[in-house]
């Protein structure tokens, strides 16, 4: 049989058969497509750290920035795969939408919202007296039951850091077998793609001690902050109204950090800013300015048991923040 490839034969093929090869190639394709989509690792909403600027604020090009800059300067641990910060702002009349169907399917860690009035809002106390909310007051309303209470979530950061360090995370050593054990387990149990073998779990292991080191020094340097002034606890009381029974009730809580309660960190206005009036000494003039006061941090907490492990990065943004705009020398 003469099998021999000439022009004329090559020809014939591609004439009559040349939509089945097209059809096999984009097979193929789609074949390799979903190999590499079902073997890749996949980025949970605990693993994609997203940071949001609230209305009253705007947000900056070093706020934009933040997807590089975080990673580049290993604000993170290893856990955290993607970053991403969104000015919710830009959308206008759509930024309410975009941020509750973003928060609704649990994607969020962080958020800024100014403590300052919001002129163009009014909300009644349980009193029935009309007063402007602020920005973060405002945020609040919709959505503090998943902002974390800071004095609670500091209270149940000591408890985990305690039960890697011997019940003393300020003076304990780290206990790197219970480390090792509960990562191990954790792996197994998320299925987790990036550590199949064995030696990959061993280089797994190295990080996660980073990790929780990381998160015990962030916690340190946190209370330092929080003790010198530098930053605050901001309690905050919302005007409640029992859906179902009508009540008025006052909810208060410390729903987020003050971040700038004074001078000595104005220079955040580099990254989140809202103008204010000031009064010119010698002219008398009255002119507006970019600052930054009293501009504070929401951190969210889900309540999802299985990303507990990773709530605490949230502190270590926050720390970022304050080694990058505290006044040199405070």
């Amino acid at each position: 049989m003469d099998a021999k490839i000439t022009k004329k034969r090559l020809n014939i093929l591609l004439s009559y058969d040349w939509i089945k090869i097209i059809l096999v190639a984009v097979a193929m394709i789609v074949l390799w497509s979903l190999v590499f989509t079902m073997t890749a690792t996949r980025v949970t909403n605990a693993q994609n750290f997203t940071i949001f600027n609230y209305t009253g604020t705007s947000a900056t090009g070093r706020f934009n920035s933040y997807a590089t800059t975080l990673k580049e300067k290993d604000v993170f641990s290893y856990e955290i795969l993607e970053i991403s910060s969104t000015d919710i702002t830009t959308g206008q009349e759509y930024s309410e939408t975009l941020l509750q169907t973003r928060l609704s399917v649990g994607e969020g860690d962080a958020l800024f919202a100014a403590n300052v009035e919001n002129p163009d809002a009014e909300y009644a106390d349980t009193e029935g007296n009309a007063f402007h909310p602020t920005y973060l007051q405002q945020f609040l309303y919709g959505y503090y039951n998943i902002a974390a209470e800071m004095d609670v979530y500091l209270e149940e950061m000591e408890e985990y850091l305690n039960g890697y360090y011997g019940g003393d995370y300020a003076k304990g050593e780290a206990d790197e077998q219970k480390i090792e054990t509960d990562f191990r387990a954790r792996i197994k149990q998320t299925k987790d793609k990036r550590f199949k073998k064995e030696s990959e779990i061993r280089e797994g292991i190295v990080k996660e001690l980073a990790r929780i080191e990381g998160y015990r020094q962030a916690f340190i340097d946190f209370n330092g902050y929080l003790e010198s002034g530098v930053v605050e606890l901001q309690e905050t009381t919302l005007y409640l109204q029992n859906s179902t029974t009508g009540e008025k009730l006052e909810k208060t809580g410390k729903f987020s950090i003050n971040l700038c309660p004074d001078d000595r960190m104005e220079d955040l206005k580099n990254d989140i800013y809202y103008y204010k009036t000031v009064k010119d000494e010698e002219t008398e003039e009255e002119k507006k300015v970019p600052t930054a006061e009293n501009v504070n941090l929401v951190l969210f907490d889900f309540g999802d048991a299985a990303s507990d492990y990773n709530r605490w990065e949230g502190l270590s943004f926050v720390n970022y923040l304050i080694q990058t705009n505290l006044k040199t020398g405070e």
